[in-house]
């Protein structure tokens, strides 16, 4: 896999907007953002990364588990990204800045022009721009090197910071998956989001 390109920091501050009647904001903190890069995984990230994915906050956010938002452990973790690692159909980055602080991941099984991504911070190093610049460059890398005319993201219905972030993002809705999961004894959505080459090409020509 050639080396994601680099992508100049976008600043923080405070971005709102409305998804379907819920009006969320995301914030990030007023400091400077660390160097956030992106770089293949290898089997030896696996337990760092398993131990971030393991934390009970996250459950239902890890990408792998939308439909079953519940608490896992490090082992059943470990089993998955083992096998994830082994996918032809797509790709693992860990997400760095002075160690590994995510999991970057984008699959592309069912159609390598509409790949599916997912970008996972750990809570500790949450709401510092971490996230941003990750999917920034996992956008720039899909539509650079690879045939993708769009790239989707689905996030759950009830994860308001979650649907946030996709309109931090400009991610465009495209529909929902009804009914696919149960959360405290209610069924609840996925919410899909695009993001096209044009709005990629657009952003790299702003320097964001």
């Amino acid at each position: 896999m050639r080396p994601v390109p680099p992508l100049l920091p976008s600043p923080s501050g405070i971005r709102k907007g409305t998804i379907r009647g819920h009006r969320a904001s995301w914030r990030c903190r007023n400091h400077p953002v660390a160097d956030t890069s992106l770089r293949p995984m290898e089997p030896e990230d696996v337990p760092a990364v398993a131990g971030i994915l393991a934390d009970p906050s996250l459950a239902g956010r890890r990408g792998f588990d939308i439909s079953r938002p519940v608490p896992r452990s490090v082992d059943s973790i470990v089993r998955w990204l083992n096998r994830a690692l082994e996918e032809e159909d797509g790709a693992m980055w860990a997400v760095e800045s002075g160690g590994v602080v995510g999991l970057a991941r984008a699959s592309w099984g069912w159609d390598a022009a509409s790949p599916w991504v997912h970008v996972v911070i750990d809570p500790r190093h949450q709401r510092h721009g971490h996230a941003t610049r990750a999917f920034h460059l996992m956008l720039d890398h899909l539509f650079l090197y690879t045939p993708a005319h769009i790239v989707q993201a689905g996030v759950p219905g009830w994860d308001e910071e979650g649907l946030a972030f996709m309109a931090h993002l400009s991610g465009r809705e495209v529909g929902r998956m009804r009914r696919v999961g149960i959360r405290e004894g209610a069924y609840f959505d996925e919410v899909d989001f695009v993001f096209t080459r044009d709005d990629c090409e657009v952003r790299r020509g702003a320097g964001g």
